[in-house]
């Protein structure tokens, strides 16, 4: 499968000049106790193979995975798209959603079964939402992890997006599940501590800015996995803080919903979301 333009555009951008390590002003994590491998290592290794896998010889079974895929998703456009998942999708189905994502785009190691690791699935419930305002959540399990989706998102940024204003709810709720397979591709190489720390840092945003690009090529759809939000409330309600202008450019911040709106239509945003996204953006690595 040829790469599409943007794709192509992205890769040679991957190829050029890197900052310097003696200008990040950051102080690397002590190693793991418990063996794990070094998560930014662990992205590579997964990218490596995403490349190979469906940028590089033809290979049929993924071919095959890809088109159940593509079908599956055309033919639920109309439930994906519907107010309320629930009336449309069943737990069993959405289950059945998530592991086709997880076939094609990690190799189906989060499918059952896993003798030593599950992913399941299940909704946002109404304490959830009282207690994280969120669209999606990874909870780490004692059997793996459990994934959880609001299923009444009208609008997949609705909780910081005036309405109206990105209505693709289908696109919205696909990048969710994604974001959230993300976060269970951690759970499962490395131990619960290294993935407090991983949130939407580096590595995650390396995955997941990598799965955009990927996921879009091969559905056919632009998707967006909420890396610009995520950063932000990472920063704003963790305190965990990114390296400023740094990741902004690298993770090219700018091109994702919100960081897009951010800076062009600041008014349809949440306005805490705008500070965030302007502190990120102006913030030297060395402050």
């Amino acid at each position: 499968m040829s790469l599409s333009k943007l794709s192509k555009t992205w890769f040679k951008k991957r190829s050029g000049k890197r900052h310097a390590p003696e200008e990040e002003a950051i102080t690397p994590e002590p190693p793991c106790t418990s063996g794990c491998t070094e998560p930014t290592l662990l992205v590579e290794q997964h990218i490596r193979w995403l490349h190979s896998t469906h940028f590089g010889k033809p290979n049929e079974e993924m071919a095959a995975r890809v088109r159940r895929l593509n079908d599956l998703i055309s033919n639920w456009k109309e439930r994906l798209d519907a107010k309320d998942l629930r009336k449309t999708l069943s737990e069993e189905e959405m289950t059945g959603l998530m592991n086709d994502l997880s076939e094609t785009f990690f190799d189906a190691e989060l499918v059952p079964p896993q003798p030593s690791f599950q992913v399941q699935f299940d909704w946002v419930d109404d304490h959830d939402k009282n207690k994280w305002n969120i669209l999606g959540v990874t909870i780490h399990k004692s059997y793996g992890c459990l994934i959880k989706l609001d299923p009444n998102v009208i609008n997949p940024l609705n909780h910081w997006v005036f309405p109206k204003v990105f209505d693709k709810r289908r696109q919205g709720r696909l990048g969710t599940l994604l974001h959230e397979l993300c976060h269970a591709f951690f759970c499962r190489h490395i131990c619960e501590n290294c993935h407090s720390r991983v949130s939407h840092g580096m590595a995650w945003q390396q995955l997941a800015l990598e799965l955009e690009h990927v996921s879009s090529n091969l559905l056919g759809l632009r998707m967006d996995l909420d890396r610009c939000l995520s950063l932000t409330c990472d920063e704003e309600k963790l305190g965990i803080k990114s390296r400023g202008r740094l990741d902004w450019d690298e993770f090219n911040l700018a091109d994702t919903v919100v960081g897009r709106m951010a800076f062009k239509k600041p008014y349809l945003l949440h306005p805490k979301t705008v500070k965030m996204c302007r502190v990120i953006r102006s913030r030297s690595v060395l402050e």
